[in-house]
């Protein structure tokens, strides 16, 4: 039930919002067009913990790797203009990770608005490509409102990064409103009619292939899709850089299916009948430039299980496209037990699973080493031992540099003891100068340059 109304400041308010939502954590890097919200954080620093860095970028690269980790929105402020700018590469990181993100950007007063005032832009514009929503909060009394919306947006369907604009005298003006309750997940079930039908494709498959990825996994999740790979024998490939959906050490476990695929399992995936897609958008990294499944109409039969609705039938027609997410669709395939089918090719298992770059041995010596491992970017993190999401983190989709100190860093706001290692490749140079950064988060870490030998990184041997 909505609270009664009390009379706050915009900036008491939006906080009062994270509070009510759940926010225990905050990144961002201060600034002038939103101090009303800053003084209302300070206030609230026994319950919401704020993360000062020392750049946007990596400000937001650390609230993305929060929502990753934590499956909530990660938030992250900002001030105007070039704040924003910064800002704008962990947006669209979490666009195409489909990472829950609320991005907060201070803007100018309203009286200025229009007129390109110092620093101003218009963020529905800027962002509007790499976010799930944009607006513009023009009155205090409707941040409730504005909040939840936002929220509950991030969080539905296909996950992503929101963005908020916040008028800096918006934010100081006073306004008596009630609080809202806290948003709640929404997400699509398969049908009962689309469950019978995988079922009936399954025991009458003579190659099949289940390739799972994407966004809005948890380990309850994976354990249940595991658990139907496990009872009906299934090949499962992961997408790129979804290595940790599924357990890389499991019998079921046939290769990552990404750069520098094996062409073995290349040839897999293109005689698969059915090729049952479970969370990847089957996009350019994933599908070797769309020649794996070729668009829109794939060779082989095509079950493309997804969270948003729009992405189904965006590129591919599906032979059966299933509206649910990942959760859902996973305790439903659980729930099949062993289907019965004809006999298929056993499990194939790559060579390089053998090999002592790739072995559990190699994993284990991992483990008792580092606490927590998060591989950054570049070509040599495809050689990382991944599937403990409780030890090691996949990268991510996008491939930006600077990304993985911040991603080391952030994981010290939900385990504040654990101490994580960061692996790196070609792009460490740029990154020596947010090591301060992660210092100033109580993070410290071990960073291994793999050089390549060349002293320009591996992209340009």
């Amino acid at each position: 039930m909505p609270s009664t109304p009390r009379s706050r400041t915009g900036g008491q308010i939006l906080i009062d919002q994270l509070k009510l939502h759940g926010v225990d954590t905050v990144f961002g890097v201060p600034g002038e067009s939103y101090l009303a919200a800053l003084d209302a954080l300070y206030d609230a620093r026994n319950q919401i913990r704020f993360i000062s860095c020392r750049q946007e970028g990596g400000a937001a690269y650390m609230a993305e790797a929060y929502g990753k980790l934590t499956g909530r929105p990660g938030v992250c402020f900002v001030t105007r203009g070039p704040g924003a700018c910064n800002a704008s590469i962990g947006i669209h990181t979490g666009f195409q990770d489909s990472t829950p993100m609320l991005l907060l950007v201070g803007q100018v007063g309203r009286g200025m608005l229009e007129r390109e005032g110092f620093q101003e832009i218009d963020y529905r514009r800027m962002y509007g490509p790499m976010s799930k929503w944009v607006a513009e909060v023009e009155r205090a009394d409707r941040l409730p409102e504005m909040v939840s919306h936002a929220l509950h947006t991030a969080m539905a369907g296909r996950r992503g990064p929101v963005v908020l604009a916040l008028p800096e005298d918006m934010l100081r003006e006073s306004a008596s409103v009630a609080d809202p309750d806290p948003y709640k997940i929404v997400q699509a079930h398969p049908g009962a009619a689309q469950m019978a039908e995988l079922r009936q494709r399954l025991a009458g498959a003579k190659r099949p292939f289940l390739l799972v990825g994407g966004g809005g996994w948890s380990q309850a999740a994976a354990a249940d899709l595991q658990s139907f790979a496990e009872a009906n024998d299934l090949p499962v490939g992961c997408a790129f850089r979804a290595q940790d959906v599924f357990d890389n050490t499991h019998p079921c476990y046939a290769g990552d299916v990404g750069v520098g695929l094996n062409p073995k399992l290349a040839e897999r995936v293109k005689t698969a009948d059915p090729l049952i897609v479970v969370g990847p958008r089957l996009g350019e990294m994933t599908t070797s430039e769309y020649s794996l499944v070729e668009v829109p109409r794939p060779k082989q039969p095509l079950i493309h299980v997804y969270p948003g609705a729009e992405e189904l039938g965006r590129v591919y027609q599906a032979d059966l496209p299933i509206n649910a997410g990942m959760a859902e669709f996973a305790a439903m395939a659980k729930a099949f037990g062993p289907v019965p089918a004809q006999a298929w090719p056993p499990v194939m298992h790559l060579q390089w699973r053998s090999s002592e770059r790739r072995s559990p041995c190699r994993r284990q010596q991992l483990r008792r080493q580092f606490e927590w491992l998060v591989i950054g970017n570049g070509d040599r993190q495809q050689f990382a031992v991944l599937g403990d999401p409780e030890f090691f983190w996949r990268g991510h989709a996008v491939d930006p540099m600077l990304v993985a100190l911040p991603y080391a860093a952030s994981p010290k706001g939900k385990s504040p003891d654990r101490r994580p290692t960061h692996g790196v490749g070609s792009g460490m140079l740029p990154k020596i100068e947010k090591l301060y950064l992660e210092w100033w988060a109580g993070s410290y870490h071990i960073a291994i340059y793999n050089d390549a030998g060349n002293g320009h990184g591996n992209a340009r041997t």
